[in-house]
């Protein structure tokens, strides 16, 4: 699987904000850990789950320290770098799962998350047995960008984590029977968690101007604007490729 280089990773970041420290990062769901290896450099602690036996192993490898997929929180942390990356749409319970990365973020901490859209789920090990998640993720809207806009006014932003930046990347996942590699478009999210204070007032915000959203179809940035606020949400324009 590959997302983005380590330069594409650091232009992410700084478009973001993010200034250090760069202590920990921990990587849900890493698989055998090549996208983690692209970034490990940047970090002097490294972590990652996986449900795969196989893949645990690949990770230990490559000298990550491997944490319960279940009590990766508990286990480590806070940290100052989370990256969820094509993980949400395989996640049996994707709330519960964001709900986690507010408590597990250090002060001025980034989530990075990876998805390909238009969104949809399926779990390969959930609770209900038929591959479809037991936490709805409500994400809705019609092309790419009634999609970015609906999971961050709908999903993001009701848990509290903010939009600071985003791009679309391409990516490279393994195949099947069929095929041994598919190329398909991520879009990356970096966000930040809301302080609990400004929570409630940038929420009725997103409620009051939800329509009100205008996306700027080229250039750098992309600028969410309402009446009563400026909410920007900046695209990162990363050099296409898998370099």
């Amino acid at each position: 699987m590959h997302v983005f280089s380590s330069e594409q990773f650091e232009k992410l970041m700084e478009a973001s904000g993010f200034k250090g420290p760069w202590n920990s990062l921990v990587d849900l769901g890493a698989g055998d850990g090549a996208t983690t290896a692209h970034v490990a450099h940047l970090f002097d602690r490294v972590y990652a789950t996986d449900i795969s036996p196989p893949m645990r192993w690949a990770l230990s490898k490559r000298k990550f320290t491997v944490l319960d997929v279940d009590k990766w929180h508990e286990e480590a942390g806070p940290f100052d770098v989370i990256l969820c990356l094509n993980l949400l749409d395989r996640c049996d319970r994707p709330n519960s799962l964001l709900r986690q990365f507010r408590t597990s973020l250090t002060a001025g901490g980034r989530l990075v998350v990876a998805l390909v859209l238009p969104f949809s789920p399926y779990v390969e090990v959930g609770e209900r047995g038929d591959h479809k998640p037991s936490e709805y993720l409500p994400v809705k809207g019609n092309g790419l960008e009634g999609q970015i806009a609906g999971l961050v006014d709908r999903v993001f932003a009701p848990l509290g984590l903010r939009c600071l930046a985003w791009s679309k990347l391409p990516y490279l996942c393994e195949g099947d029977l069929g095929q041994a590699y598919y190329f398909l478009d991520d879009v990356v999210f970096v966000l930040e968690v809301v302080p609990v204070s400004k929570q409630k007032k940038i929420l009725r915000i997103v409620d009051c101007e939800c329509r009100r959203i205008r996306l700027i179809e080229e250039g750098s940035f992309r600028t969410r604007c309402t009446t009563n606020t400026k909410i920007t949400l900046r695209r990162c324009t990363v050099k296409q490729g898998l370099a």
